[in-house]
């Protein structure tokens, strides 16, 4: 009885084993069909073990890690896909990704994924929150600026306030000064920019705003006014050239109190007959100087 136990079971295992062979042989897949992708070795059918490799056309990449997939009972695993450029770890100016550092290996992620961040201090999401989603789209990552700067107006030193705001990048406030005291500019206005108030939330007194020396000298030139030896800030001067010289570029500058210096593009003057000599090829005769005729006989 001993000995026909054990033919029985040789038997049972026997016909499961050529069982799980004989399915194994009739599981096939059908070849994969990837768009925007090629593959190899390409057969009329595959059988589940089977492993094939495939290519993605150019600006398209593998949409799972890896570029293989294997005949399964279930199909090909991973399903084999190209998709378009996938998004590389955004880097957030003035924020980052929540657990930046867990999801890091997963990248580059494809399209369609979305993270949290969060931003920095005194920045905040498009929607006005300091924390949002960014998206991966065909164009990239989504909002292009995520971490926007945000001012707040809360206290002015030597002014009035009456309760906290709150500014976008390039707001502007009207700033009330005490009687006395002015901005640093002189202006009765702040910007909201990249680095915070422009200028600075605070009022000096009006005589304390420097001011600004001697005009720098021009060769050729002189400033129109009469020359001090001090210039109040905000104050505009003129240059004007000696004769037979022409002004080439702007003719103003301003005394800026924010470093005492002025400012102003640079500015020269050059001689009216070398920019003759230079341009004369491109002049219409009426543009020429005007010769007495009788001179010009005289000449000959």
């Amino acid at each position: 009885s001993g000995l026909c136990s054990l033919l029985i079971q040789f038997i049972r295992v026997s016909a499961q084993y050529f069982t799980e062979k004989s399915l194994q042989t009739l599981l096939t897949c059908n070849p994969p069909y990837i768009p925007n992708g090629v593959y190899s070795p390409q057969r009329i059918k595959h059988r589940t073990g089977d492993e094939i490799r495939y290519e993605c056309k150019s600006g398209f990449y593998p949409a799972t890690r890896g570029n293989t997939a294997k005949c399964t009972s279930s199909g090909w695993i991973p399903p084999p896909r190209c998709s378009l450029k996938p998004c590389d770890f955004p880097e957030i100016k003035h924020g980052r990704l929540y657990s930046e550092e867990r999801y890091r290996p997963y990248f580059p992620v494809p399209i369609g994924q979305r993270f949290t961040y969060e931003c920095d201090n005194n920045f905040v999401s498009p929607s006005k929150s300091y924390w949002g989603y960014i998206y991966c789209t065909k164009d990239g990552w989504l909002p292009e600026v995520p971490c926007i700067r945000q001012c707040i107006f809360n206290y002015v030193e030597y002014g009035y306030y009456s309760r906290e705001t709150r500014h976008s990048l390039h707001e502007s406030v009207k700033v009330d000064c005490y009687p006395g005291y002015s901005l640093s500019n002189g202006q009765n206005t702040v910007t909201c920019t990249e680095n915070g108030w422009s200028p600075p939330l605070k009022c000096i007194r009006i005589n304390e705003v420097q001011s600004c020396g001697p005009p720098p000298p021009l060769f050729n030139g002189e400033v129109k006014e009469t020359k001090k030896e001090e210039y109040g800030h905000n104050v505009v001067l003129e240059y004007n050239c000696n004769p037979r010289f022409l002004m080439k570029g702007p003719n103003k500058i301003q005394c800026s109190s924010l470093n005492a210096n002025w400012s102003g593009d640079f500015k020269s003057c050059t001689s009216r007959d070398q920019q003759l000599s230079v341009h004369v090829g491109r002049l219409h005769p009426r543009d020429l100087p005007w010769v007495p005729l009788m001179w010009v006989r005289s000449q000959y």
